[in-house]
């Protein structure tokens, strides 16, 4: 069994059987570099040619600044998504009103959003 390292995508995986490592993206690690090399974080690590070595201060800076902006884009996208949310259901409230004042029953959120996806998928082509 052998320790090793993917070079392109620095995964490094333990006792592994021989195949794996014969593969040209696969290079054989001592079991002290496949311990140092899991120490450093994933996204921390490199490839020098000849062993895994944790980027430079200012590479991981750039990595997780990366990763934070990425973070707050999901965020973002997330709020987008409760305000779309939002305008719905008060669409839908103020619809009910309407219907309420003409004696008519309340249309339910499971109908509003089935006629918006049709229209949605109208919309997009889907």
């Amino acid at each position: 069994m052998s320790n090793v390292v993917n070079v392109v995508t620095l995964e490094v995986k333990r006792s592994v059987r021989p195949p794996l490592f014969l593969q040209p993206t696969w290079e054989e690690l001592t079991e002290e570099e496949a311990v140092a090399a899991l120490a450093i974080p994933k996204e921390h690590r490199e490839w020098n040619g000849t062993a895994v070595v944790e980027k430079t201060q200012a590479e991981k800076d750039e990595v997780d600044a990366t990763r934070r902006a990425a973070a707050n884009d999901r965020t973002e996208a997330r709020l987008d998504e409760d305000q779309l949310r939002a305008v719905a259901m008060t669409n839908l409230d103020l619809v009910n009103e309407l219907r309420e004042v003409h004696g008519l029953p309340e249309r339910p959120w499971t109908e509003y959003k089935r006629r918006f996806r049709i229209n949605l998928d109208t919309l997009t082509g889907a």
